[in-house]
């Protein structure tokens, strides 16, 4: 007898999000798509990507404090700060919030998201 194993193989969809002169350097954004609530974060020439909700009590991130140095997300309600590069909070490894892949393109920031298909 054998024995099948059927993984679940995620499709990445990509969302074009906006400009990237339509971010302030060292600021946040909301945005949605694919069915989620996103924040951009422009860093200089670098963009970052997280679900727009702090996994500890749902704040919104994008207006939360940019930490450009140490590239971190600290969330207003009770000042947990977030990788933006790797979505862990610091401090406490058991807890992250979601981060997806950017890129920009001839000026424009897309976002890869998994599908909801």
């Amino acid at each position: 007898m054998q024995t099948v194993c059927l993984a679940r193989v995620a499709e990445m969809a990509e969302h074009q999000l906006c400009a990237i002169e339509d971010l302030a350097d060292g600021g946040g954004r909301p945005f949605s798509a694919g069915g989620m609530k996103l924040a951009l974060f422009r860093i200089g020439d670098e963009v970052f990507c997280v679900e727009n909700i702090c996994p500890h009590n749902g704040a919104a991130l994008h207006d939360g404090i940019l930490d450009k140095k140490d590239k971190n997300i600290l969330c207003r309600w009770h000042y947990i700060a977030y990788d933006l590069e790797s979505g862990g909070c610091v401090g406490n490894p058991k807890s992250r919030v979601a981060n997806f892949p950017v890129e920009i393109r001839d000026g424009d920031v897309f976002v890869r998201l998994e599908d909801e298909a």
